[in-house]
């Protein structure tokens, strides 16, 4: 250790050029690691925060598992470039046949500018029915949310953080704003509760689904959320939703999708992602590898007399190959070392700079470090065995 150390002093810039490419190996896997297992939480708390025992019933023929319909002809407006039937009055309707503890609500988004007096804001504006506190497990922190007198009515709820936008300081209630050319009074502001899959449910404008046509001209549900009591009752839900639309909606295509197959779902992608991150970030590790090589064996080729000195005062292979094999590990140990800080520093920056929390673990930071040792043992394998085969005579007889 002690003469493979003093030889990569003897060469500090080609030893830290060397190591560069572990480093950067080590960094980016850990580092890209740490960034998807992050965007998958994330993805994962915003389904989860959908609400618990949720379905989400959407228009068209939808396979999660593979392609979206079926029938170019089909693929002509709605979701998914599919013809949308879910009109807003089909969520009542399967309402009414839901048991007590059941809900079920129509959601319609659009994105509008909203304004009061001259304050502009661009926002979403979901309309909805008076069950969606219920589905969504959300409550109106000031005010209250709207009710089925409310339907004809020109009024809306805030998310907390639009609220804020519009009149900072000022209580909102009672007050009215602008949505695309129409004046709305508003009646509640939501508790906060931050962003959710499709939804962040502290920057929307809630308003009564019946105002959507007028307010931006829409008729039909992106998509119906039902709600269970229990995770055990979610499947009473869904068959008592697809009685009711298969009645109403007869031939027309639709597709429901319980909550734990859009968590699966988002797992499968994300597993994925996570083997594809993976193995670009292991391709430079194996350049960082091909490095070492080279760099040993030009070393080897520089030392030649030395090698050819040590075998002729009793130096045996193995020792030869233990001296350049432990100079290549303490490239590949040391690069990781450094790697790990790298990955420590550049995850927290393009985490904070994406917005994706990041979570490094102690698995993925082993993975990394055991992964570059290997490529420090597997590289540095034919550098250390082509020095150890050198024959005393013939290596001080070079140059």
């Amino acid at each position: 250790m002690r003469y493979a150390l003093g030889a990569l002093r003897a060469n500090k810039m080609r030893s830290a050029l060397t190591m560069l490419g572990i480093v950067i190996g080590v960094g980016a896997v850990i580092t890209l690691l740490s960034l998807s297992i992050g965007a998958k939480d994330q993805i994962n708390r915003g389904i989860e925060d959908i609400g618990s025992n949720i379905i989400m019933i959407v228009p068209g023929s939808v396979e999660l598992s593979g392609s979206i319909g079926t029938k170019p002809s089909e693929r002509r407006g709605g979701t998914m470039l599919q013809a949308n039937y879910l009109r807003p009055g089909l969520a009542e309707e399967i309402q009414k046949k839901l048991p007590s503890g059941f809900y079920a609500t129509c959601i319609l988004m659009d994105a509008r500018p909203v304004g009061h007096k001259d304050k502009r804001y661009f926002t979403n504006v979901l309309g909805t029915g008076e069950t969606y506190p219920q589905v969504r497990d959300q409550k109106v922190a000031a005010g209250r949310f709207f009710n089925h007198k409310d339907r004809s009515r020109d009024v809306c709820v805030l998310g907390s953080f639009t609220a804020r936008e519009l009149f900072g300081e000022l209580d909102p209630l009672g007050r009215e704003i602008k949505v695309a050319n129409h004046k709305l009074k508003v009646i509640g502001v939501l508790e906060e509760k931050g962003k959710s899959f499709l939804i962040d449910n502290d920057d929307l404008v809630l308003i009564p689904s019946d105002l959507s046509a007028r307010v931006f001209g829409k008729s039909e549900s992106d998509y119906i959320l039902v709600k269970a009591p229990s995770p055990e009752e979610v499947s009473q839900a869904a068959e008592i939703s697809r009685t009711v639309l298969s009645k109403t909606l007869e031939d027309t295509d639709f597709t429901i999708i319980p909550q734990t197959q859009m968590l699966s779902f988002a797992g499968g992608i994300a597993h994925l992602l996570t083997y594809l991150v993976v193995a670009i970030a292991g391709i430079s590790l194996l350049v960082g590898g091909i490095g070492i090589m080279n760099i040993m064996l030009v070393s080897v080729t520089e030392r030649t007399r030395e090698i050819g000195l040590r075998k002729a005062v009793g130096a045996k292979p193995r020792n030869i190959m233990a001296q350049f094999l432990a100079e290549a590990l303490i490239l590949t140990i040391t690069g990781g070392a450094l790697g790990i800080l790298l990955a420590v520093v550049g995850s927290k920056s393009l985490g904070s700079l994406l917005r994706i929390p990041e979570a490094i673990t102690a698995w993925s930071v082993l993975l990394a470090f055991l992964f570059s040792f290997a490529v420090g043992i597997f590289f540095g394998i034919y550098p250390a065995f082509k020095a150890a085969r050198l024959q005393p005579m013939d290596a001080l007889r070079y140059e």
